[in-house]
């Protein structure tokens, strides 16, 4: 139905850093499933204090991702422009979306 998972960066300076991917089925859309995969995610990112900074990326065109990112308290911290592409001639913007800790908010 779906799955979700945050990953360290790779590199030390940026060790207090985590990306969020969150994937929910076609089929499994409007059912619950996003908010609580979101609902385990983000009391296990407040439960770490080496967490301080959540990013993930979101395609412009997913208003449902961008809702649900905001609602959990994410900010738009920047636009990709035409980051994907569908076809020859049509892209997409990525936006990209960033959650700090209290600890460093």
């Amino acid at each position: 139905m779906g799955h979700a998972y945050l990953l360290p960066m790779p590199l030390k300076a940026l060790s207090h850093v985590y990306r969020l991917t969150i994937v929910i089925h076609p089929n499994h859309v409007n059912q619950g499933i996003g908010k609580l995969l979101m609902d385990t995610l983000m009391k296990a990112a407040r439960e770490k204090d080496k967490i301080n900074k959540i990013e993930s990326l979101v395609r412009s065109s997913n208003k449902r991702a961008i809702h649900l990112y905001e609602k959990y308290g994410f900010k738009t911290e920047g636009i990709l422009k035409k980051r994907i592409r569908l076809s020859e001639s049509e892209f997409l913007d990525d936006i990209t979306m960033g959650w700090f800790s209290k600890a460093i908010s």
